[in-house]
């Protein structure tokens, strides 16, 4: 986060400019001081209320993103009131903005007008770990009403049927923690306004899959009179029934017919466990009716790397239909819990099947423990080289390889295809830098592509919202805006690390593949690297490669089982190293420079009037080179280093 000096927005309206400090001694002999970090920002006039994000551009390249909300409401930067009698004043439609008091809790004078009301809450929508709990007094200090979130999910609290008049808010964290990265919004909105509705929660990426689902702007109810008739293809968006009860559906299929059968719920963002449950429906002489069981799922496809999840609730499955007949389709809510929402809504697809695939694609965070995870950016060293990893979510029995390309990316940056194959649901790309890159930094986009190339999608970004942390093992990840890459033409890589990766080989099914690496070392890269193979298929293996400090050059072997599936694979390797870096050493030599003019303008007779404020500009100059030294040190740091990827072939032997 040094020098940061720019702003990067999800939307073109949103800008910022960079605040500085200028000399007051004339003549400006010295450029102003930057203030980094702070900035004015200007939001046009066009653009929406919603949720975005912002990312930080400074001296070590763009920071992962944070969320935030524009508003036409007032937004207001204020401590809250500890003491329930002297409750802080909440106007009608004023968003009031702070941290979570841990233990304390924030009270809030209120004032309903109608019998009917709404008070929001944001905090896991800005990125906040807090988890909000809200309850309204009445003037006997009774709680008429009350709302909790959870995690993903920020809670909305819903005023019925209450007489006008004053009333006080109680917010705390549920937890009871603090700090301020526990900072949350609350806000009571006129039935007018209603600014925040629908917009409570925080799409994971195991959402990617409902991102094409638009469900109704108002849910079916479940039909009292039994089960709901549906004729295919089907799609409809529904209330679950209430707790312990059931959504019955009924439709007809000829023997043979595969049917394809999604709910999509938890994806949505609401607090739910669906479960299906299909049966076929038999009936005798006398038309009673028997059911016997055909199939049943509780959970989706669980694709994990211990940081980014995209496990689902949402049950999908396909059926093949035993015999022409008519079958009930089951739907419940395994989750009878109801302190988080009332009612839960749910989109259910039932159709003749759609194969195919969504890609979500992250950065992965480099370090061979997952329990360090963090959010991060990207800095592309001249010569550097940075992983994107990419997920596949198969649907609807599609199992076909996939083929991997990074597009849009900035001159100087390069990344090769890598695959998907058919038994896998993941891999890495890596990107890499030329050794005359130029600065920059631009959102790329990550295409995946079947064999015939008859789909194509692009992948859904995703990034980690925040780790472990604040007494919870927990790590949280969301849908982003972009996947965006930095480059620095200041920075060359102490290392890098290839393969030859000129063509793609082939290796019979339980033989061995030689690996050639090439390591080009630079000042301040000449430690010792052990390398790691990352995203190995099933059925491959690669040893631990350790190169010493003295060599450039090392050898790694593909290892294949005799049962390892035909196809293409692509896999890189990280290496654990020590690098030797200065930080920035052109902000000394800048600041050198401008001494050296100072010094110059003080030894010229011409300038004999100005003498004084020379003086004190070199006073100032001899500051900023002081400052500036601190950055020249070189620092010694751990790093994980990708190599490029290879892709090779397993063959039939």
């Amino acid at each position: 986060m040094d020098e940061v000096d720019q702003l990067l927005f999800s939307h073109p309206g949103i800008t910022a400019t960079l605040q500085s400090v200028s000399q007051t001694s004339p003549p400006p002999l010295l450029s102003p001081i930057p203030k980094y970090g702070h900035f004015d920002v200007a939001i046009a006039d066009d653009v929406p209320p919603g949720r975005y994000e912002v990312r930080a551009i400074g001296r070590h390249g763009v920071s992962n993103p944070r969320a935030f909300w524009v508003s036409k409401l007032a937004v207001v930067n204020a401590a809250a009131s500890h003491d329930f009698d002297s409750a802080t004043p909440l106007p009608t439609d004023q968003w009031h903005s702070a941290p979570s008091s841990g233990a304390s809790i924030d009270f809030y004078a209120v004032e309903l007008k109608e019998a009917q009301a709404r008070i929001d809450f944001r905090s896991q929508t800005i990125d906040s770990p807090m988890i909000g709990q809200l309850r309204l007094y009445n003037v006997a200090g009774e709680v008429v009403a009350s709302a909790r979130g959870a995690d993903g999910f920020d809670p909305v609290l819903r005023i019925e049927d209450q007489p006008p008049g004053k009333y006080v808010l109680a917010v705390n964290e549920y937890l009871y923690r603090s700090g301020g990265e526990y900072h949350y919004q609350v806000a009571l909105q006129s039935n007018s306004t209603n600014e925040a509705a629908g917009a409570g929660v925080v799409l994971g990426p195991e959402s990617a899959t409902a991102l094409d689902i638009e469900p109704a702007a108002s849910p079916m109810y479940p039909s009292s009179g039994g089960a709901e008739r549906i004729e295919l293809p089907y799609q409809a968006t529904c209330w679950f029934a209430e707790p312990g009860d059931e959504n019955t559906f009924e439709f007809d299929a000829t023997k043979g017919e595969v049917v394809a059968i999604d709910v999509i719920s938890q994806r949505l963002g609401e607090p739910t466990d669906a479960r299906v449950i299909v049966d076929r429906i038999q009936r005798d002489d006398a038309g009673v009716a028997s059911y016997q069981e055909v199939a049943r799922s509780d959970d989706g496809q669980a694709v994990s790397d211990s940081m980014i999840s995209l496990n689902t609730k949402d049950p999908s499955l396909l059926i093949t239909a035993p015999a022409t007949a008519t079958y009930r389709l089951t739907v419940r809510d395994l989750d009878i819990g109801t302190s988080l929402r009332e009612q839960q809504r749910f989109v259910l697809r039932v159709a003749k099947p759609d194969p195919g695939f969504t890609l979500v694609a992250s950065r992965v965070y480099p370090n061979k423990d997952v329990k360090l995870a963090r959010p991060h950016g990207s800095k592309l060293f001249r010569g550097g080289a940075e992983l994107v990893r990419v997920f596949a979510i198969r649907r609807d029995g599609w199992t076909g390889p996939i083929e991997i390309t990074a597009e849009n990316l900035p001159a100087g940056i390069h990344c090769k295809p890598a695959t998907i194959a058919a038994n896998q649901t993941q891999t890495d790309l890596t990107l890499t830098a030329t050794d005359d890159a130029i600065t920059a930094v631009a959102p790329i986009s990550i295409v995946g592509r079947s064999i015939d190339h008859a789909i194509s999608k692009t992948a859904v970004p995703a990034t980690l919202q925040f780790a472990k942390g604040g007494g919870r093992d927990y790590v949280r990840s969301r849908i982003a805006s972009d996947i965006v890459v930095a480059v620095s033409e200041h920075d060359i890589a102490p290392i890098t690390i290839r393969f030859d990766d000129a063509k793609v080989l082939d290796v019979k099914a339980g033989e061995q593949l030689p690996l050639a690496i090439q390591v080009t070392r630079r000042e301040g890269g000449s430690d010792v690297c052990v390398l790691r193979p990352v995203s190995l298929p099933a059925g491959v293996t690669i040893a631990e490669v350790t190169m010493p400090a003295d060599k450039s050059e090392a050898a790694a072997t593909i290892k294949t089982a005799a049962n390892t599936p035909v196809g293409t694979y692509s896999f890189a390797m990280l290496a654990e190293t020590k690098v030797k870096i200065r930080p920035n050493p052109q902000a000394l030599a800048a600041a050198q420079q401008a001494r050296a003019t100072l010094q110059t303008l003080h030894d010229d007779p011409a300038q004999a009037a100005n003498l004084g404020a020379i003086k004190a500009a070199i006073v100032e100059a001899d500051k900023r080179i002081e400052l500036a030294k601190k950055s020249q040190a070189a620092q010694t740091l751990t790093v994980f280093i990708p190599s490029n990827h290879v892709t090779f072939r397993v063959v039939s032997p």
